[in-house]
């Protein structure tokens, strides 16, 4: 834009010099341009996890050391007959019904995952398919004798043994294919379905 620019000669008006107004060319700063947006930084990948090892031939033969390391004191329990239990037909060993049961459960699984008859041969001695009857008339004695109620006489029995058992049932017929168990296995579920139908909120 043009702007005026006073030019004088001679510095006043008695001078008898003229005023005179020269345009000069003044170049005035436009509006500033707005500022560039600040760029966002990049986003950065997260960093994925270790991956897991996979389980090799080495963690199959630790394993199956292990659990002939643990066999032993389980093969010498379950054929006893201890003073709490010892009504049982089948699981009269081991401390209590359900430690039987424990024990029981566990050889079979051992047998499973090491191939060993001899662990399936020893607590097929004790739970003879015979026994079967017996054991689930035992089971379901609710009044009992002194120092042996049976299993849904004793409390310490009911959620925890019979949980117990069904694994047990579950394990056996993996083992071996045979569902004789299933009349016991029937019996504790519903035992246990009718327990919990009694729970109340409090």
């Amino acid at each position: 834009m043009l702007a005026s620019v006073l030019a004088g000669c001679g510095g006043g008006s008695d001078s008898g010099a003229s005023t005179v107004f020269v345009p000069v060319a003044v170049q005035v700063p436009g509006p500033a341009a707005p500022l560039a947006p600040a760029s966002e930084p990049a986003p950065v990948a997260p960093v994925p996890p270790e991956p897991v090892p996979a389980l090799g031939p080495l963690f199959e033969e630790q394993r199956a050391d292990m659990l002939k390391q643990l066999a032993p004191p389980i093969l010498d329990c379950l054929p006893k007959v201890e003073n709490t239990n010892k009504n049982s037909p089948m699981f009269h060993g081991c401390v209590d019904w359900h430690s039987a049961v424990h024990a029981a459960y566990s050889l079979y699984t051992i047998y499973r995952h090491s191939g060993d008859k001899k662990y399936l041969d020893a607590v097929e001695a004790v739970l003879r398919p015979e026994l079967v009857q017996q054991e689930l008339a035992y089971m379901t004695n609710t009044q009992g004798t002194t120092g042996d109620r049976g299993v849904f006489g004793n409390t310490a029995e009911d959620f925890y043994g019979l949980s117990w058992f069904l694994a047990l049932a579950k394990e056996r017929e993996l083992a071996t294919g045979n569902k004789d168990f299933r009349p016991l296995g029937d019996a504790a579920a519903k035992r246990i379905k009718d327990l919990v139908a009694q729970l109340t909120p409090e």
